[in-house]
């Protein structure tokens, strides 16, 4: 290789025409227009070196090994092709000269049978599968009414028939192409009777007589009894409504007298009570019920009264009996239950732990257990005390009586548990059987002339 042979190429950075001497084939130095370190390729083959050098060409004196040096001022920076900015990363292939770019920006001619050729589309798919679609449809749509039994077709072919001894018994009705002869009858159609069923005959009570009723009318006289009864009812509720309200509204136990009962108390001790003054502001009295007893053929009225009296923020609520025991005579006030019911005297009795015993007229309900601190609790059951008939109120007084006493069982021949009922109740306190722990015990339990 003689000394002035040169080698040109293209910087693989920069793209820039270069030619430099050819002994300094492999060495690496910096490109004088990008300041890339380029290596200087082998000399290409003569075909390649008969080709027009770049129109820009330039020098530069690569150094073995040596780092790149530094200029004072750095020439003016061409645009770069690509965006690229100078000393960025060369390609991985590098482009040896400007003919090689050429070449691979030349188009490339392709053969007909080299050309992509384009997709033909299938056309069966789409006529496959839609058939198939109708015809599951139509299939699912046949099962639909064949179990409907819209379809009828007739007869399955090959299907034996099988014979049924009811139905092959009885006559087959003529099919519409043989004719029918209809013959004339005179008189009503004979009806066959077996002769050996002997005919229905009536019973003589229920032949219908000339004159007589019959039972499916209404009793118009029954009717009109009821209508009486009930009229007479209503007319005995309205009058002791009247009564009780007189006897709210008097003031002294003079005016109240003509409008009461006879009572066990003495007179001076029935002047002394609550009847003895005028009652607090009062409400309507309302109705509970109205019955007619059948013991005494008496009537009597229960309603329920509050009183205001100012103590509590809840009305004292009391329930009133009257009663009446014959038409001609005027509804009165039961006495010594609305003593009883407005005075709370059995809530008095509990509270001061009066010696003794005493009965009460009161509201009571019981429950077969209690769990209350008492004596032989797995053995006693409770009894309540109240005025009234409403669930929201409040109990004026607690006993307990053993399950094997008689009170105990007269209690449950009266009402069920936890059912209020007016009764009668003799009680005392009990504080012999602990000392430490007395309780209102039941002594006894009536229900005499005061039941609902």
């Amino acid at each position: 290789m003689s000394q002035n042979e040169t080698i040109e190429f293209a910087c693989p950075n920069c793209n820039q025409g270069l030619r430099v001497p050819a002994q300094l084939t492999g060495i690496t130095g910096p490109c004088p227009y990008c300041q890339a370190s380029i290596t200087a390729p082998h000399p290409a083959p003569a075909a390649f070196q008969e080709q027009p050098a770049p129109q820009q060409q330039a020098y530069y004196q690569p150094q073995a090994q040596q780092p790149a040096p530094q200029y004072a001022q750095q020439p003016t920076q061409q645009a770069q092709p690509g965006g690229r900015p100078p000393g960025s990363v060369p390609h991985n292939q590098p482009v040896n000269s400007q003919a090689q770019l050429q070449q691979r920006a030349a188009p490339v001619e392709m053969t007909p049978a080299q050309r992509p050729q384009p997709h033909k589309r299938k056309v069966w798919p789409t006529i496959l599968f839609p058939a198939l679609l109708l015809l599951l449809a139509a299939a699912v749509v046949y099962l639909i009414l064949d179990l409907m039994g819209i379809l009828n077709f007739g007869e399955k072919k090959g299907t034996p028939e099988i014979p049924n001894p009811v139905t092959d018994a009885i006559p087959k009705a003529p099919n519409q192409d043989t004719p029918i002869l209809i013959e004339p009858v005179e008189g009503p159609s004979p009806i066959l009777v077996d002769p050996e069923i002997p005919p229905l005959e009536h019973d003589p009570q229920d032949i219908k007589k000339d004159g007589e009723v019959s039972t499916e009318l209404p009793d118009l006289a029954s009717s009109e009894a009821r209508n009486e009864s009930v009229q007479k009812k209503t007319a005995a509720i309205n009058e002791a409504r009247q009564i009780l309200k007189r006897f709210l509204v008097a003031r002294t136990y003079k005016e109240r007298m003509p409008l009461i009962t006879q009572s066990e108390r003495p007179p001076e001790e029935l002047a002394a009570s609550c009847l003895g003054k005028p009652f607090p502001k009062s409400s309507e009295p309302g109705l509970i019920i109205g019955r007619e007893r059948e013991t005494d053929r008496s009537f009597e009225v229960f309603f329920s009264v509050a009183f205001d009296d100012g103590k509590s923020d809840r009305s004292r609520i009391v329930l009133v009996k009257t009663i009446t025991y014959s038409e001609e005579e005027a509804p009165k006030i039961h006495t010594d239950p609305f003593i009883d019911l407005y005075e709370e005297s059995v809530g008095s009795f509990y509270e001061q732990k009066t010696e003794g015993t005493a009965t009460f007229h009161s509201l009571v309900e019981y429950s077969a257990y209690t769990y209350d601190d008492i004596p032989k609790a797995i053995k006693m059951a409770k009894v309540t005390f109240y005025t009234n008939l409403a669930r929201i109120s409040a109990p004026i007084a607690t006993a307990y009586l053993s399950k094997e006493s008689k009170a105990f069982k007269q209690l449950k021949k009266l009402a069920q548990a936890r059912d209020r009922i007016p009764a009668t109740v003799s009680v005392a306190w009990d504080i012999e059987t602990d000392p430490e722990r007395p309780f209102l015990q039941v002594i006894r339990v009536e229900a005499i002339n005061w039941t609902l």
